[in-house]
């Protein structure tokens, strides 16, 4: 790197890697500088200086441009300046601040949206818990559950939709805490700590640094010591695979009622249930829709998906006349069922019907109605009444 300095930020955008600010003098001579390391050529370039220097900052990347968060200016003074660099044009833009000055943060993205997560302000604090989410497109921050350890010269890195923050000191304390945040939820949880090895015990680390490749997590250098002396540790941590629950949506109906088996206030998502719809009076089940796929049988097996809504779809349930007897009188012999009720239709086109007859109650037999054929353009049917 042309420039000697430490407590810097950076990220990468179009397989370039920048790297923003920093201090050649142990938190009192901040910097502004930015440079632009190409891999394929493995050369640096000198890019537009930061608006605002300063040292232990915060860098994340949404939609091709870098967001610089917060920073140290000197021992014991920090800014809430928000900077964005574009550098398609190497050019930088102000955004809404932090709404209190922090430094020693770290921040990560998730849906489009920045969290920028703890800090502190050395050499005596204070340490903070604070969570504040940024949202680019109405330039504004918001107030988000703080973690559960005050901390700063922490790491964090994104995996699956869920900010893993990663160790981080206090006024007296390292820490080899591993603390997931659920932007969806807005929850903690504790997670497996730091360690060198998975029978080992824990490894507190300070001012190290995270990233997430292939949905795993790499802890890479810091320090195990306040003031101790700096490690080459790279460590690898595999998340949990966090399934979404989801909930089994109905499309509502009057025609007829869905069981669910088993019934439950949300399911993993992959799960299978079985469906069983009881039609009303006089009506069937025709077909179920449920995330783009159909189903005729009833009960039906379904997997469940996120964002997909069952829908029965119910029909008028038709009596298959058994025979027709045509002029110069009409026959109609169906199987009638005691209990029930039907009624005689009419048409002349097939989809505009008329009802002829009504109330023909069922009788546990064939059933048999006559009529005076007016031409011999006429069609009739029978169909149970709901």
């Amino acid at each position: 790197m042309p420039s000697s300095r430490a407590w810097t930020a950076c990220d990468t955008v179009s397989g370039k890697i920048y790297v923003f600010g920093g201090d050649s003098a142990f938190l009192s001579s901040p910097l502004g500088t930015v440079e632009e390391y190409d891999p394929t050529t493995n050369t640096w370039a000198n890019k537009a200086d930061m608006p605002t220097a300063r040292s232990g900052s915060a860098a994340v990347v949404i939609e091709g441009k870098i967001y610089v968060l917060g920073g140290l200016t000197t021992w014991g003074s920090a800014v809430a300046d928000v900077e964005v660099y574009d550098p398609a044009i190497n050019t930088w833009e102000t955004k809404a601040p932090l709404p209190k000055p922090r430094g020693l943060l770290c921040a990560a993205v998730v849906d489009g949206k920045i969290f920028a997560i703890g800090s502190s302000l050395p050499p005596n604090g204070p340490w903070s818990r604070t969570v504040e989410m940024y949202d680019p497109a109405s330039d504004t921050w918001s107030k988000r559950t703080d973690m559960p350890s005050a901390r700063g010269a922490l790491a964090c890195a994104a995996v699956n939709g869920r900010i893993y923050v990663i160790g981080g000191r206090d006024g007296g304390s390292i820490y080899a805490a591993n603390e997931e945040y659920d932007p969806e939820t807005d929850n903690w949880i504790k997670r497996a700590p730091i360690r060198m090895t998975d029978s080992g015990g824990q490894t507190a680390l300070a001012s190290l640094s995270t990233t997430a490749l292939n949905g795993r997590i790499y802890a890479i250098g810091g320090q195990r010591n306040i003031g101790g002396i700096s490690e080459r540790l790279v460590l690898e941590y595999t998340p949990p695979i966090v399934t979404p629950e989801v909930r089994l949506v109905v499309a509502a109906t009057e025609l007829g009622t869905v069981f669910v088996s088993p019934l439950m206030e949300s399911y993993t998502a992959g799960a299978e249930v079985t469906v069983t719809a009881e039609p009303e009076r006089g009506f069937e089940l025709v077909k179920w829709t449920y995330g783009g796929e159909e189903f005729t049988t009833n009960p039906a097996t379904i997997v469940i998906k996120e964002g997909a809504t069952l829908v029965p779809i119910f029909a008028r349930k038709v009596a298959e006349p058994i025979s027709i007897d045509i002029a110069p009188a009409m026959a109609i012999t169906w199987n009638s069922q005691e209990g029930k009720t039907y009624e005689i239709l009419s048409s002349t086109d097939l989809e505009n019907w008329v009802v002829e007859v009504e109330g023909i109650e069922g009788t546990g037999e064939n059933s048999t109605q006559f009529f005076l054929r007016t031409t011999s353009e006429i069609y009739y049917r029978v169909a149970e009444t709901p």
